[in-house]
């Protein structure tokens, strides 16, 4: 499938992959829809060539980022989604050639803004992929204009497509997301364990849904249901 493939081979750059739960179906949209339609629509191929996606830690930068390259695989397309605060940010020579692929999805831009080598691949590729065709999705914490760019003319560039912003989910709307996560899970969250998670992680809604995750796998691994006992013991082994 070519959702993780890069031109050579099923695997993606330096062999990095998808989250198996990275969909756009398993995002909680709340006050994001939006943005979610935008790149839904570049995943398909029917909407924006370039895009950027901003939002402080914790929103789902990164799971959109997957989501919409697992979207334009499932289409058929050659798409790389690179995180770039980790292996694929170790030498800016992997940007050589990623025009020839349909989407390129850029995470973590805030771990290589500021570096010469890096800022120039930045900018070759981009006009690089306006001449392809090539569609490029990028995502940091900031929105271009806050970054501490050292190329003048790449914060422009970085705006040739909309700049969207995540905005957090409220109380009421991240109780219904661990709900409607827990539901795709066929996990049964009750109110007790729904107040102990919101309590202790208040901000960290993509934490939020990977807890629910590891809680779902330790339930069905030891036949217990979800109490706050055992919430806090399943997490405390998983620190």
């Amino acid at each position: 499938m070519a959702t993780h493939a890069d031109p050579f081979g099923p695997q993606m750059p330096l062999g990095i992959s998808l989250a198996p739960g990275a969909t756009f179906e398993a995002f909680f949209v709340g006050p994001n829809r939006f943005a979610v339609e935008v790149l839904r629509g570049m995943a398909e191929g029917t909407g924006e060539r370039q895009a950027f996606l901003a939002s402080e830690a914790g929103l789902g930068k990164s799971h959109l980022l997957q989501a919409t390259c697992r979207r334009a695989g499932d289409a058929g397309a050659r798409c790389a989604w690179l995180p770039l605060d980790g292996e694929a940010g170790a030498h800016a020579g992997i940007l050589e050639g990623l025009e020839a692929l349909d989407l390129i999805a850029l995470d973590a831009l805030d771990a290589v803004v500021g570096d010469a080598a890096w800022e120039r691949g930045l900018f070759g590729l981009i006009n690089a992929a306006r001449a392809s065709g090539a569609r490029l999705l990028f995502a940091a914490g900031a929105v271009p204009a806050e970054l501490p760019l050292a190329l003048p003319d790449l914060a422009s560039r970085l705006t040739w497509g909309p700049v969207l912003q995540l905005a957090p989910l409220d109380e009421t709307e991240k109780r219904e997301a661990l709900t409607a996560r827990a539901g795709v899970l066929g996990l049964e969250l009750p109110d007790a364990v729904a107040d102990y998670l919101l309590r202790h992680f208040p901000r960290d809604l993509a934490g939020q849904l990977e807890r629910l995750d590891t809680l779902d796998r330790a339930s069905l691994a030891s036949g217990r249901r979800l109490t706050v006992p055992f919430v806090k013991e399943v997490l405390a082994r998983a620190r």
